[in-house]
């Protein structure tokens, strides 16, 4: 009996434990809100219209040092460690095109850089953009600028992927302005040389606009 009570309390033990472990990893990817606001405060504000247009990159460290890539575009990475780890991984690109599909979700693994906030455009009283720079690292390195929304607590509201440039044996460049009324115009160009002799060459090129709203999401136009 004193047996089959102990096995009874351990069986009791272990199946707590694991719901505890349950619950802290759905909380990993649980959005909380807090009362305490963050300060974007020493982030540098954007001047209005912004763009990152395509240009000549000749240093190969673009492709891989995050300081040099930000610094090619007169961008510095923040040190605001708190800001920083707002970031929220995972952002899923607009286009799905699959041959043209560059911008994969990013969760930092084990190559890719850490993501740095750069810049803020502040849309209203209570939602803050924030323009982060990383480098995800995939079959290749592909530099990005990404743009996402938060609240004053810091809970995250949306993010699109603004900006990235790929040189491999196929190449393909994302670039973006941002206007005064908080309408970013992005352009994506994709293209493949046929490698075959019977092969045809493969270029995609697509426009989109958004918009980011006085809540923070970012709709399409």
């Amino acid at each position: 009996m004193k047996k089959l009570i102990i096995f009874l309390l351990l069986a009791n033990f272990i199946a707590c434990k694991r719901n505890t472990n349950s619950a802290d990893k759905k909380e990993e990817f649980t959005v909380t809100n807090s009362e305490k606001e963050i300060s974007f405060d020493d982030l540098e504000e954007v001047s209005l219209p912004f763009c990152i247009k395509g240009s000549y990159v000749k240093d190969d460290l673009y492709y891989v040092d995050i300081d040099k890539f930000l610094g090619f575009h007169k961008l510095k990475k923040s040190l605001n460690k708190e800001v920083n780890a707002l970031f929220h991984k995972g952002t899923i690109d607009f286009i799905t095109n699959e041959e043209v599909l560059i911008a994969y979700p990013y969760y930092q693994e084990s190559e890719d850089s850490p993501p740095f906030a750069v810049k803020k455009i502040q849309i209203n009283d209570s939602i803050t953009t924030v323009l982060y720079g990383y480098i995800r690292v995939n079959e290749y390195s592909v530099p990005r600028i990404e743009l996402q929304t938060f609240d004053k607590q810091g809970n995250y509201i949306d993010s699109i992927i603004l900006y990235y440039r790929l040189a491999d044996e196929c190449s393909s460049e994302r670039t973006f302005c941002i206007d005064k009324n908080f309408k970013i115009k992005i352009q994506t160009e994709f293209g493949c040389t046929a490698i075959e002799k019977d092969d045809e060459d493969f270029n995609f090129e697509q426009t989109d606009t958004f918009k980011i709203t006085e809540t923070g999401k970012i709709v399409k136009q």
